[in-house]
């Protein structure tokens, strides 16, 4: 046998104390409930184990042993350092960055040959197109998905546009007078004006990219990226800048793939249904579609735009048997949805959905068994990621896999209004009994002990009681923010203390609740956390400095933060 079956045995079980279906822990309890379905095994998950492990029994255990060794490899460069910079970035990226800059500067001031300039300020974009490709060879081997690359997109293009900026003005105010002259005589002159088109062009397509624009007019980015592109590639033919074509290329041949995947192969009737807080839910058979807890998929719903493709994430998990997402209404395309469906006559209607995906991959190792102690913060609608990773846990538990810890802090704003009901009342109805504000209620809740209350410490509870329970590991918190209405108006809003006594009013205190799970997971001989968030930007910001002040004296905090800035 080899080291895995070593460890895991021939079906993928962890063997040890405790660790499979029907072992015994150390009390000598029997481990309860946890011998449904096929035992857990590493990175069952994972592309390309999913699906070749199904197809290619054989390959299997190869395909394990190189996912776990690219793991192995990127893990050191894309844990994250001072400010939110990976250790990859500050030690390969930013420094190429300031070189390739230092170099165009210095052969602008040493007014140098105008070429050179020329193609140095070309190399940036064929990173720059590269980067957008959804599928590519580096993202296959690496593993790193195609949103932890849009800041390369985005700041090569910036490179790119100072090089070509500076290789205009070398051109039009210095370097060699008597290759400018060739180039005249010749009918060159025309290199001036192709290339300031190409230039001014680049200037426009990133003015119209920043994040304001991108995030409260995402169509108009989005249109006038397509028509900024097309002009630069135009432009880019005319001014002999060829280079830019090779990564022109490469995303050519992505686009042509991911379009033909998405119209031919990867569409369904999808149902949409009205849920409370402007909350819209998509649901189909899962069929033969597989993807990982967490992942995200780009849809288009051709009766609201037949050229508009949005993102969102996975709010099912890969146990179960149809795909959800849950859209919350944020711009003009979501509003368009959820009025079409609330217009519909039961606030549910099918419609024909086109997706492409899945993609997405977390930046800790949660796939195998690295992590036994994980930390789980969301706010708002960003509890669909997570809680898709939440309920995989769960259900691979009971399958063998080895857990201590898995706590779930779901922190929402009340903003729930009476008038925002517009389905029957039998269809939204809060299956965990939840406030109307914590939409979606996607929590797998098995018993009422796996909310955590104000006075509960599991702990401190007698272990013959608690022992290998499952809600011993898997606990969650919930926590209701901005709530200002009167005690007489909480019935409107499902808000009952005799129902929801672990419902907490107000923000959580987050360091207090890190340095319990701390301490917790030091009593038991453990020394690194997952901490995955999903959720604004001021929450994120924040798990991730306390997570950094929180790591010393041995222990660590492994943080991971859902990008959505695409």
């Amino acid at each position: 046998g080899n080291n895995y079956e070593q460890q895991y045995g021939r079906n993928g079980a962890p063997k040890g104390p405790g660790r499979g279906p029907g072992a015994k822990t150390v009390a000598g309890n029997a481990t309860p409930n946890r011998s449904a379905g096929r035992a857990w095994f590493p990175y069952e998950d994972t592309f390309p184990i999913r699906p070749m492990g199904k197809i290619v029994p054989g390959f299997t255990e190869g395909l394990r042993a190189w996912v776990a060794f690219r793991w192995a490899l990127r893990w050191p460069f894309q844990r994250r350092i001072l400010l939110s910079f990976t250790v990859g970035e500050v030690l390969i990226f930013y420094p190429a960055i300031i070189a390739t800059v230092a170099l165009g500067i210095l052969l602008f001031l040493d007014g140098g040959d105008i070429t050179q300039t020329g193609v140095l300020a070309s190399v940036p974009f064929i990173i720059t197109f590269a980067a957008a490709c959804h599928n590519s060879l580096f993202t296959f081997l690496m593993g790193i998905p195609f949103e932890r690359t849009i800041i390369y997109h985005r700041y090569s293009a910036y490179v790119g546009m100072l090089l070509g900026l500076l290789h205009g003005l070398l051109y039009d105010f210095g370097g060699d007078d008597r290759r400018r002259l060739q180039d005249d005589e010749e009918g060159g002159i025309d290199a001036v004006v192709s290339g300031w088109v190409l230039q001014g062009a680049i200037i426009g397509l990133l003015a119209f990219s920043v994040w304001p624009i991108r995030r409260d007019l995402f169509e108009v980015f989005y249109n006038l990226h397509v028509i900024y592109f097309l002009i630069v590639i135009a432009f880019a033919l005319l001014h002999d800048a060829t280079y830019v074509l090779f990564g022109a290329g490469v995303w050519a041949l992505d686009f042509s793939y991911r379009l033909f995947q998405s119209v031919f192969l990867n569409k369904k009737m999808a149902t949409f249904t009205i849920l409370p807080s402007e909350v819209v839910r998509m649901t189909f058979p899962k069929g033969s579609f597989t993807y990982k807890p967490g992942q995200y998929m780009f849809i288009c719903v051709p009766a609201i735009s037949a050229f508009q493709w949005h993102p969102f994430s996975i709010s099912s998990s890969p146990h179960d048997d149809h795909v959800s997402l849950h859209i919350r209404v944020l711009g003009g395309w979501t509003r368009a949805l959820h009025k079409k469906v609330e217009n519909s006559r039961y606030k549910e209607l099918d419609l024909m959905v086109f997706w492409e995906g899945a993609h997405g991959e977390a930046t800790v190792n949660i796939d195998d068994d690295t992590y036994e102690h994980i930390l789980f913060v969301s706010g708002g609608i960003g509890i669909t990621p997570m809680h898709s990773i939440f309920n995989s846990l769960k259900d691979q538990y009971r399958r063998g896999r080895p857990l201590k810890m898995v706590y779930n802090i779901w922190t929402v704003r009340d903003r729930f209004m009476i008038n925002s009901i517009h389905a029957p009342q039998e269809r939204v109805r809060s299956k965990n009994r939840l406030p109307m504000s914590f939409q979606p209620d996607i929590l797998n809740i098995n018993s009422p002990e796996e909310f955590e209350d104000y006075n509960d410490d599991v702990e401190s509870r007698p272990n013959t009681k608690w022992q290998n329970k499952e809600s011993s590991v898997f606990r969650t918190r919930l926590h209701l923010t901005g709530l200002s209405r009167d005690e007489e108006e909480y019935a409107a809003a499902g808000i009952n203390d005799a129902v929801q006594p672990w419902l907490r009013k107000g923000r959580p205190h987050l360091e207090k609740i890190f340095r319990k799970f701390k301490h917790k997971a030091t009593k038991k001989g453990y020394s690194r956390v997952a901490v995955l968030t999903c959720g604004p930007s001021g929450l994120v910001s924040n798990v991730e400095k306390i997570a950094q002040q929180e790591s010393v004296d041995g222990f660590e905090f492994h943080f991971h933060k859902e990008t959505f800035e695409f």
